[in-house]
Order: structure tokens, then C-alpha cells, then sequence
């Protein structure tokens, strides 16, 4: 009778696996992406579109006129929320978002203000995401 083995070697498996086991090379990798993330987030205010590739929309009415006289750029009327985003690394999880209470309301919108969603990943934000852990990675098989 023939025989088929069929074998594998994991010693890089092995290597990625271990490196991830230590805390430290999860926070490096998670900060990587977090500010990745961030700065994805905080570009949003200057190109003013959604991860969903949508245009937002111009100011209301004669709100319009009062805020471009003043130079300021859509959700930035104080530049706080702005100043506010952030990533957060907290166990094997990174966070990105701000503490100020209504940026809820400009990402979702309200009954009287169109949202601009400001918050989320598209596919292109994915992607530059996962060629930095894929560098980790072959930086630990080497």
C-alpha cells in the first residue's frame, strides 16, 4: 500500500505565536495600529468624507456664511472635538474616538443636523492597517 504524509513546518507560526504571547509585543503592534487609526480619523476633517466615501455636506443655510468668515472647517468650530481624538490601547483591543459628548451627534446625526460620520475604517484604512501588522509579523520571522 502507499503511504502519502503530507508535513508542515510552523517554526514561523511558532515565532508569531510566541512573539503575541508577550505583552509588550502586543502593545507595540496595538499603539502601530491605533495611531494608524487615529491619523485615518483626523484626515477625515481635511478631505470631509466619511469612511463610506461620502461627501459631507456642506454647512446649513446661513450658518454657512457666519463659519466660512471665520475660516473654520466643517465640526470645527472650537477645534475640541478635533483635539479630542484619540486611541486607546486597553487589554488586546485599540479604541479610537474622542470623550467630547457630541461627537455622537455629528457622527449620527440628529433631527435637526445632518451627520458626518467621522468615526469607522474603509476598506482602504483596512488595508493600510494590514500591511503594518503583516511588517510586524515578518519582522518577527525575520
Amino acid at each position: 500500500m502507499a503511504e502519502v504524509v503530507i508535513s508542515f513546518d510552523t517554526s514561523d507560526a511558532d515565532k508569531v505565536f510566541a512573539a503575541l504571547a508577550q505583552a509588550s509585543f502586543r502593545n507595540r503592534l496595538l499603539r502601530a495600529v491605533g495611531g494608524i487609526a487615529e491619523r485615518q480619523t483626523k484626515q477625515r476633517f481635511a478631505t470631509k468624507v466619511s469612511p463610506d466615501g461620502a461627501a459631507w455636506a456642506p454647512w446649513a443655510g446661513s450658518y454657512a456664511h457666519a463659519k466660512s468668515q471665520k475660516g473654520r472647517g466643517l465640526l470645527q468650530k472650537t477645534g475640541r472635538l478635533f483635539g479630542s481624538i484619540a486611541n486607546f490601547v486597553a487589554g488586546d483591543s485599540v479604541e479610537v474616538g474622542s470623550p467630547v459628548f457630541y461627537g455622537k451627534f455629528h457622527q449620527f446625526g440628529t433631527k435637526k443636523m445632518v451627520a458626518r460620520p467621522w468615526l469607522g475604517a474603509n476598506q482602504a484604512n483596512l488595508t493600510e492597517i494590514e500591511t503594518t501588522l503583516v511588517s510586524f509579523i515578518r519582522a518577527v520571522v525575520g
